[in-house]
């Protein structure tokens, strides 16, 4: 069986409506579309669970080597968030002394003239 392939669903060409399908009844026609949607939509029900489950085996498998990974070197993981913990502390007093220089008026008065 012959496939035509367009961006979204691939749609077998016995399925697709020709120019010689307007001599047939509408309930041929809606017959056709419907069984199309039907494929389409089976089809990319099809897609998204195998991709699903190829996320899902990826993720497990990630979280696997993470859990591995903290079990085998604790101290490496404690070195990495008291840094980042330090790191923060740093900053935020950097932006506090920054604001706190910062001189802003606290009444400012615009003139114009017309």
């Amino acid at each position: 069986m012959e496939l035509y392939e367009t961006k979204e669903v691939r749609v077998p060409v016995d399925h697709q409506l020709t120019d010689h399908d307007h001599d047939s009844g509408m309930k041929d026609k809606w017959f056709h579309m419907r069984s199309r949607g039907m494929e389409a939509l089976s089809s990319m029900k099809h897609s998204m669970d195998m991709e699903l489950g190829s996320m899902r085996d990826r993720a497990m498998s990630r979280v696997g080597e993470l859990r591995y990974e903290l079990k085998s070197n604790p101290m490496r993981w404690a070195g990495i968030a008291a840094g980042a913990g330090f790191g923060l502390g740093l900053l935020s007093r950097s932006l506090m002394q920054h604001a706190a220089r910062r001189k802003t008026p606290h009444l400012l008065i615009v003139e114009s003239a017309r």
